[in-house]
């Protein structure tokens, strides 16, 4: 089995960023290798597409406008539905 087959077993990822153009690279990148994409544009959105989404793997940008990536992530890790041991 390749690292290609692992891959296309559909990851879910999430990404958040502030930045349209990193947003749309880093998305485009992974729907190359086969995962399905998530985007949110702000640490809000990300938290509230986690619930509906639930990813495999969040990147997460830290420098951000409003919630920065180390106060979207403090968010996530408060709730213990998101958190997978």
């Amino acid at each position: 089995m390749s690292n290609k087959d692992l891959v296309a077993r559909e990851h879910k990822v999430l990404v958040i960023d502030d930045d349209k153009d990193n947003l749309r690279l880093v998305s485009r990148l992974l729907q190359h290798e086969g995962c399905q994409v998530m985007q949110a544009s702000s640490g809000l959105d990300g938290i509230q597409l986690l619930k509906e989404f639930s990813p495999d793997l969040i990147i997460l940008d830290i420098n951000m406008q409003g919630l920065n990536g180390f106060q979207t992530l403090k968010l996530i890790r408060q709730r213990e539905e998101y958190v997978s041991v």
